[in-house]
């Protein structure tokens, strides 16, 4: 299962890793994640050659449940900005495909193959044909120098208290359709806040022109053979510019009544209705999601200890 050797550093028995949990990080470039440990309990492992990543229980008395590996894949997509899912353990799943005639539920092989082929296209959507995004963390060194893993994440202690948004963020990079991409990111923030949204979108937008994000390396092809471009940079560079274009014309009062009244119940309700059919309203909405998708970082950054 493991695509290297056993890590010196697992000191799980063979049935304990053969139960490990397995999360599909959607559009992370190849041999990229080896050497890491999250909250000193789990080793996270790619499964060569995939996008496939092993959560791995560093002693038998580790037990990694389902809920742990689904949080672990929101917290894997909120940092590097691509779709991931966790995969449960064996068996059925208990949805049927309508035209299978023997009335055979999916097994968690076929759903999840097929949900996978899915998220591919969804990528390839947001970063375009081969786009890739590398491991935030660095790993060249895979072990330390005494044997230890060369990267720990603290994800229960840093994202702990905003699991409820970084879930929603983590739906967000699922969705296919830029308007329930957008009505995503929004519940982030009105998760958030505690409330509509409208108040803090007024009071937090100034912040989007001083904000940075980090470094994410993002690009099509060989990674070997390409320059490296910061995906934030990118994102927020689009963001700042439709925002600087709003402004021009309405106060920052004014974006948030149109990212909310406008946008959000647009989408979400049904009188005034932004449509989803390619026209000058799919168009708004697609540029205002950049600004959006900022602002639910920021949001979910507030809530961060």
């Amino acid at each position: 299962m493991l695509p290297f050797s056993k890590p010196s550093y697992v000191r799980a028995s063979r049935q304990a890793i053969v139960n490990a949990c397995v999360i599909d990080a959607v559009g992370l470039a190849r041999d990229q994640v080896l050497g890491v440990v999250i909250d000193d309990q789990v080793a996270l492992e790619q499964i060569h050659p995939t996008y496939s990543l092993a959560l791995i229980p560093l002693a038998d008395d580790v037990v990694i449940s389902y809920q742990d590996a689904l949080f672990y894949a929101d917290c894997f997509a909120h940092e590097h900005e691509i779709p991931v899912i966790a995969l449960p353990r064996g068996g059925q799943i208990g949805i049927e495909f309508l035209l299978d005639r023997r009335g055979k539920r999916a097994t968690r092989e076929t759903y999840f193959h097929e949900l996978a082929v899915a998220l591919e296209s969804v990528n390839a959507l947001r970063l375009g044909p081969m786009g890739y995004v590398e491991f935030r963390y660095d790993t060249s060194k895979y072990l330390s120098s005494t044997g230890d893993p060369v990267v720990r994440l603290n994800y229960s202690g840093r994202y702990g208290l905003a699991a409820q948004e970084v879930h929603l963020y983590s739906l967000a990079l699922r969705q296919i359709d830029p308007l329930s991409e957008y009505l995503c990111y929004y519940r982030v923030i009105e998760s958030a806040s505690r409330s509509n949204g409208l108040g803090w979108l007024e009071r937090n937008l100034g912040r989007l022109e001083s904000a940075r994000f980090g470094m994410l390396s993002a690009g099509p092809g060989d990674p070997r053979k390409r320059r490296r471009v910061n995906l934030f940079t990118v994102l927020r560079r689009r963001a700042v510019a439709r925002l600087r274009n709003l402004l021009k014309t309405m106060s920052y009062a004014d974006t948030a009544s149109r990212l909310y009244h406008t946008n959000r119940c647009g989408i979400a309700h049904g009188q005034s209705i932004r449509r989803s059919d390619f026209s000058i309203d799919f168009r708004e909405v697609y540029l205002d999601g950049f600004v959006l998708k900022l602002m639910a970082r920021l949001a979910i950054e507030d809530k961060l200890p």
